[in-house]
Parts: structure tokens; C-alpha cells; sequence
């Protein structure tokens, strides 16, 4: 028989105690179903960045990790997003199982009826081939908005009215959102009160190690003394055990200068930690802060260990040091409509197979794999080998940039097909320049793409004021995370009547609409 194992060590000092729980459920489906990566890179993934289509997956752990939901107030909108997102992620699972067994077995799937408890909220493998549990949820801090009582308890009520019963969930506390009503102390316990759960914690599924910090129960430090040294502790443990495979660290800012949104520009980045993570390669650590897109290639980070940015559940915002735009939630340039987590798999050589969702949209919006992180052989996602990686996005054939009628007389209107993204990197940004008749620049500026919040981008439009009767040709380029460029495409126009409008007031409209849509 199958089984999930699940054991939890003794936590830090000021919340000692010791469970251990075996959770098993066969599901009689005796088929093989092999996994496919999409847009990954890694050594096995061809030159487009997929994976060769006999490529398999066979997980035998799977878990979520999100972060940042900021629950705020009775029927908040935000807890509904914690539901929603625990329902999408199972239902997505689920699709992905039946998908994949119908594709292969059409005859062998008539008679069976998929809701949550079928497959994704259980414990177990089809057969011997197919895991389809959800073994956990990971919540990498900010629960709340202030840290409220009334606001942990409509994140424990959407979180418990929603988890199946065998898939466990973990949370650290913050020093931040989370400490901000109660001192530390006080919302630590009152969560632990709460959800009978700890709030540093070391729990073993399926061999595989995981670890939370939450901040210390002083106010006046983000961590303490006794807290990392357990922490060292943990990681030596889980280090000794299995020196071969990656050990999961769950906390809530991430290390500085990892990634995207860690740096001193973007004004994040915790400082106590890197000095012991640097001594443990296998370790994995997903944090979240910043609302940074999961699914941009910098937000996967490799060096003497490995870091993910889990995105977040309220909304998302970015900033681009090359853009020249600084984090801002309230400038339409650097926030979006967003709600993700990860869906992570692991198999039995230990590597990970990462979808991060929109639980908006229901949609995937990247799918890839990590080789065994704690190898230090594989270290594909450095920044370096991922700049060197990154190429150039590319227009569909005969493709064309069009001028489209304009929804008033003072602006002039452009449309083309959305550039495609190549070796699993997304399209970033795009570039508009215009020149008049003597080839000098009259305006130039960036858009983002809506990679954010879609995988699917269709087209690209924009629009444009403040030009004076005559000839222009205006050009439209995409580039990737990492400033590598596709083809240019070219239009000229002529305009007998000027187009209005501060270029201030363009860019701000540019962003408008297009965050709008």
C-alpha cells in the first residue's frame, strides 16, 4: 500500500510539542500516467523550452504554497480568495489527472465521477503510478491585513471550511501585517489557540523535509537568538537525514538580492538568514512580501541554495529598476489585479515540478522544472545562466503593427499580435518608439506586458497624443525579463491634424487601459 507520511518535530522553544500522523487512501486506477513540463528550462527541455513529450513526472509528494492574503473584515474579499484559491487549486489537480488519464485510457475513466475527495484532496496514488494527493498548504505569512483577532479568524474559517481532511496546513507569522494589532506574543497564541497549530514548525511528508519561522515573540527583533539557532538545528537534522534531497524553508520576506523584488532598489529583503541558508545547499526557500509575479523568470533564484517569490493572494505590484519605475501600489505602471500560489510536485529524484496559477482565472501561468535542487550540479536558475539563457520573444509569422480607428480625434491607435515567449521565459515588456521624417526620436517608452495575469496574451495595443501634423514611423519591439529583444515591426503614418496631450498623461493612460482590460 501507498501511503503518505507525515511526522512534525518539535518546534521551536516557545511552542515545544511532538505529532506524528499516517495518512494512506488507495484509489483503484491502474494507470500510468506520465507528467509533461511545459515551458520549463532545464538540461532535458528542447531548444523552444518544453519538455520531449515522453518526458514523465511521477510525483510522490504535492503541495501548495501561498502567502499574502491580507484578510481585513467580516465577508472579506480576501478571505473568499483564500477559499477560492484551495477549491481552484484541487480543481485544477483534478483536471490535470483526468486530462492525462482520459488522453491515455479514454475507455478506463467512463464510470468515474472527479469531485474533490476523487482524487487531488486525498492522500494516495491511482494505482501505483499517479499521486493524487494535495499533502499541504503552506502559507508563507501575511494572513491578515492588521493582525486583528476577528481577521485570523475568517482566514482559519476559509481555510478550514475549505481543506479536505487529509491535506494539512502550515502558516508562519510575520513581523509585519500579522504582528500588528497584538504584540507578537499575543497573535502568535492566539493563532495557536486558533488552529492548534505552531507557528515555527518542522513537519516530515514523505521524507521530505519542511521548516517555518515566524517572527520572534519580541517586538523589538525580527528574529531571535534561539529561534536560529533551532533553525540550524532543523536544517542539520533534515540535512543529515537525507543529504541527497531539498529541504523546504517556509518564511516570509525573502533573503536579499534573490529574488525578483529582493534587491535594496526594490526596498525588500531580510538579512537575517542568508549566512546560514549559504551553508546548506539543499535547502529551498519560498517566501513571499513582496506581490512580486511568480511566473517572471527572476523570481526563481539559484546559488549556494534555491529561493522562490510565491506572488500573492491580494493583488500584485512590481517595480524595474531599468524601467525607472519604483514600487508604488498606487501607480497603475506597477500594480495589477492578481491572485496566485504555487502548485509544487516532487518525485522520486527529488525534482520539482512547479506550476504557478492565477486562481482568478483559473489559469497556469507557468509550468516548469527545477532538477534536484540540492545537487549543486544543477544550478540552471542562477541569474547569469538565466540571462544567458533568455531569447529573443517572436511576433507570429506576418505579423504587423496596424494603426486601428482611435476612440476620440486627439490620440492615434495601434494594434499588433502579441509576441510569443521562447525557452520559458515570458514577454516583459514592450518598447514603442517614434520618429519623425529627419529619423529623430519624438517619444519613447515601455508598456508592460499583462504576463502578470495572463499566459495568453492575444495582442498588444497603445495608443498615442501630444504629435504634431506629419510623418512618423512608429516601431514596437518586446523584450524579456533579462533586455534580450525580438524583431522590430515598423508602420508609418501620416497625419494631417496634430494629436493631443501631455506625454505624461499618455504613459498614465497607456497603463490605465491596458490594466483595465
Amino acid at each position: 500500500m501507498n501511503q503518505t507520511n507525515k511526522k512534525i518535530f518539535p518546534c521551536s522553544p516557545r511552542t515545544r510539542f511532538l505529532v506524528t500522523a499516517i495518512l494512506s487512501l488507495v484509489i483503484g486506477i491502474g494507470v500510468i500516467v506520465p507528467l509533461v513540463s511545459r515551458d520549463a528550462a532545464s538540461p532535458a527541455m528542447d531548444e523552444t523550452g518544453k519538455a520531449p513529450a515522453d518526458t514523465a513526472f511521477h510525483p510522490v509528494v504535492r503541495f501548495i504554497v501561498a502567502s499574502d492574503s491580507h484578510v481585513m473584515k467580516e465577508e472579506s474579499a480576501n478571505a473568499k480568495k483564500v477559499a477560492r484559491m484551495i477549491q481552484c487549486c484541487y480543481d485544477k489537480v483534478n483536471e490535470s489527472i483526468f486530462d492525462e488519464i482520459s488522453s491515455r485510457e479514454p475507455d478506463g475513466v467512463e464510470s468515474v465521477t472527479f469531485n474533490n475527495s476523487d482524487f487531488a484532496s486525498s492522500t494516495a496514488y491511482a494505482g501505483n503510478d499517479v499521486y493524487t494527493g494535495i499533502d499541504a498548504l503552506f502559507f508563507a505569512g501575511d494572513l491578515t491585513n492588521n493582525g486583528k483577532p476577528e481577521q485570523f479568524d475568517m482566514f482559519w474559517k476559509a481555510v478550514s471550511s475549505s481543506l479536505d481532511e487529509h491535506t494539512d496546513f502550515y502558516a508562519v507569522l510575520p513581523r509585519s501585517h500579522d504582528g500588528w494589532s497584538m504584540t507578537r506574543r499575543e497573535a502568535h497564541q492566539y493563532y495557536t489557540n486558533l488552529t492548534g497549530k505552531p507557528t515555527d514548525f518542522h513537519v516530515v511528508i514523505n521524507g521530505y523535509h519542511f521548516i517555518g519561522l515566524s517572527a520572534s515573540d519580541d517586538d523589538k527583533a525580527a528574529y531571535d537568538r534561539g529561534q536560529l539557532h533551532w533553525l540550524e538545528q532543523q536544517l542539520d537534522e533534515a540535512v543529515a537525514e537525507h543529504p541527497d534531497q531539498p529541504v523546504f524553508m517556509i518564511q516570509h520576506e525573502p533573503v536579499r538580492d534573490t529574488v525578483y523584488g529582493s534587491s535594496a532598489f526594490d526596498g525588500w529583503g531580510e538579512q537575517n538568514f542568508g549566512y546560514i541558508f549559504e551553508k546548506y545547499p539543499q535547502l529551498v526557500d519560498l517566501a513571499g512580501h513582496t506581490h512580486y509575479p511568480l511566473n517572471d523568470p527572476r523570481s526563481v533564484w539559484q546559488g549556494n541554495y534555491t529561493a522562490i517569490g510565491t506572488g500573492g493572494l491580494y493583488y500584485g505590484v512590481l517595480s524595474d529598476q531599468t524601467l525607472k519605475f519604483p514600487i508604488d501600489r498606487e501607480n497603475p505602471l506597477a500594480k495589477f489585479d492578481v491572485s496566485t500560489c504555487w502548485v509544487i510536485e516532487i518525485n522520486r529524484q527529488h525534482d520539482l515540478h512547479m506550476r504557478g496559477l492565477n486562481i482568478l482565472t483559473g489559469e497556469w501561468l507557468c509550468d516548469f522544472i527545477i532538477p534536484n535542487p540540492a545537487d549543486t550540479r544543477n544550478r540552471d536558475f542562477t541569474p547569469e545562466k538565466r540571462a544567458a539563457a533568455s531569447r529573443p520573444p517572436v511576433f507570429p509569422t506576418g505579423a504587423a503593427l496596424c494603426r486601428v480607428p482611435s476612440p476620440d480625434a486627439y490620440s492615434v491607435s495601434f494594434s499588433a499580435p502579441a509576441a510569443r515567449p521562447t525557452a520559458g521565459m515570458t514577454v516583459f515588456v514592450y518598447r514603442i518608439a517614434v520618429y519623425d521624417e529627419k529619423g529623430e526620436t519624438v517619444q519613447s517608452f515601455p508598456i508592460l506586458s499583462r504576463f502578470c495575469t495572463t499566459a495568453r496574451q492575444s495582442d498588444v495595443s497603445f495608443r498615442l497624443w501630444n504629435l504634431t501634423p506629419g510623418t512618423y514611423q512608429v516601431e514596437l519591439t518586446a523584450e524579456t525579463a533579462y533586455g534580450v529583444s525580438s524583431e522590430t515591426l515598423r508602420t508609418k503614418i501620416f497625419l494631417s491634424d496634430g494629436a493631443g496631450l501631455s506625454p505624461e498623461d499618455q504613459v498614465s493612460k497607456f497603463f490605465d487601459r491596458q490594466y483595465a482590460e
